[in-house]
């Protein structure tokens, strides 16, 4: 089963709603395209190369991170 990256948008402004964010803050959908199948995610503190790493070895198509 997958998902749609617009559906899990939608299920993460639910649980955090954009407007609490902070001006510094880096939200949102940053690469990528709403549209776009996800079948497996990796979550994440950070994005670093060893998480780039991690996803592509587990086969992840969406990373989230904080």
């Amino acid at each position: 089963m997958s998902l749609q990256v617009g559906r899990i948008i939608t299920y993460m402004e639910e649980l955090a709603p954009s407007e609490l964010a902070l001006d510094w803050d880096n939200s949102g959908l940053t690469i990528g395209c709403p549209a776009d199948e996800v079948s497996n995610i990796l979550v994440a503190l950070n994005f670093t190369r060893e998480v780039l790493e991690e996803a592509l070895s587990r086969e992840s198509n969406l990373i989230l991170t904080h």
